[in-house]
């Protein structure tokens, strides 16, 4: 069972002395490129890749298309528009809150119908206030 120890310290020295820690200064080495790949990029056509087919009717298409497609800042401004007016036709489904206050103030007059069947031991409360939240 003594073995069983020693041979997993073993193992775990072995392993942490084979990493090695890469300096700050530490730059790729340079991977050399062959004669024939750099001729090629060389004589690469810059132009766009569809004027290569000679083909009127595709170079016409692609050129509306980039000319009507809008930029990334123009399509990301479409799409939080759309998705505002999104958020927006979907606020009615939501709870809503809503409140109010009411005051109404009312003085009965002595001599009118309201107080014209009361016996006379009563004497009401001529003003009136009614608050509601």
């Amino acid at each position: 069972m003594t073995s069983a120890p020693r041979l997993l310290v073993l193992a775990a020295a072995t392993m942490l002395s084979s990493c090695q820690t890469v300096g700050p200064e530490h730059a790729p080495p340079p991977v050399p490129v062959p004669a024939a790949y750099e001729s090629e990029v060389a004589a690469a056509d810059a132009s766009p890749w569809w004027t290569r087919f000679d083909d009127p009717v595709l170079t016409r298409l692609i050129e509306t298309a980039l000319a009507r497609n809008p930029s990334v800042q123009e399509a990301a401004a479409l799409i939080a528009a759309a998705r505002a007016e999104a958020r927006q036709a979907g606020a009615a489904f939501r709870p809503q809150l809503s409140g109010g206050a009411d005051l109404n103030a009312q003085r009965l007059s002595e001599n009118g119908l309201q107080l014209a069947n009361l016996p006379a031991s009563v004497t009401p409360d001529l003003e009136l206030e009614q608050y509601r939240a």
